[in-house]
């Protein structure tokens, strides 16, 4: 989980440390993002797509007081576009365009049972504004929009560190919770879901004030849907490298 990220590298100062502190920082996550998009064909199979990278800004804060900390990330809106493709509908060939804004939030409380390891309980929400354009065929006409909002709580995670130089170590975190889910504002009854995320990657502490980070993150956000496509399971991939600068104070 982005919040999470901003857990580990601290880590690397974590030793002796017992009193209170804060930590503020910005990550910046190159991913691409697969989706999925229902097909106007009824009966045709569930259409996957996935987007070119994007870089998404991810503001980091967490407070730490003995082996405790509480920690929050945003990923801000990012605005994704889909590849073009076509469906054959009705003896027509219909042209598919659609892009999606993407925002999420979360928080997480967390305990270090030893130093350089913790285990967290958190909130997850993960919002997507699709637009979509559908062009010839009997399904020309304004484009349509969707808005799906995902709400995993609690997340179950765990983060940490371990050394292999001085001032340089390794760091990883993952998280994984239940899921509900929303389509238009209304809760989507009988759906159910699951989110998890796993990042991993090196810490730099550059100096006392400053951790610099690079890595890989992977997050997937998944439905079971009731209905036409009940038995599917439907996946949100995002993944790519991730860098930050965390300042602790």
């Amino acid at each position: 989980a982005a919040a999470l990220l901003a857990a580990s590298p601290p880590a690397l100062a974590a030793e002796g440390q017992r009193g209170l502190s804060f930590t503020f920082g910005v990550k910046l996550w190159l991913n691409e993002w697969q989706s999925w998009f229902t097909p106007n064909n009824p009966g045709a199979n569930v259409i996957t797509a996935t987007t070119e990278p994007r870089l998404a800004l991810i503001p980091t804060g967490t407070i730490f007081y003995r082996n405790f900390f509480l920690s929050a990330g945003y990923f801000n809106k990012t605005t994704y576009d889909f590849p073009r493709y076509t469906e054959a509908v009705g003896g027509s060939i219909v042209e598919n365009q659609a892009s999606a804004e993407r925002r999420e939030l979360d928080v997480n409380f967390g305990w270090y049972f030893i130093p350089r390891a913790a285990v967290t309980i958190g909130y997850k929400q993960v919002r997507q504004d699709f637009t979509a354009t559908v062009t010839g065929g009997p399904f020309s006409g304004q484009p349509r929009t969707t808005r799906w909002l995902y709400t995993a709580a609690p997340t179950i995670g765990i983060t940490g560190s371990a050394p292999i130089v001085p001032r340089v170590s390794l760091y990883g975190n993952g998280a994984y919770g239940p899921v509900s889910v929303q389509m238009n504002g209304e809760k989507q009854s009988g759906v159910t879901g699951s989110y998890g995320s796993s990042e991993f990657g090196i810490a730099w502490q550059a100096s006392r004030l400053w951790t610099l980070t690079a890595g890989f993150k992977y997050q997937i956000v998944s439905q079971k849907p009731t209905g036409a496509y009940e038995g599917l399971s439907l996946r949100d991939v995002s993944s790519g490298w991730i860098f930050g600068a965390l300042a602790t104070f």
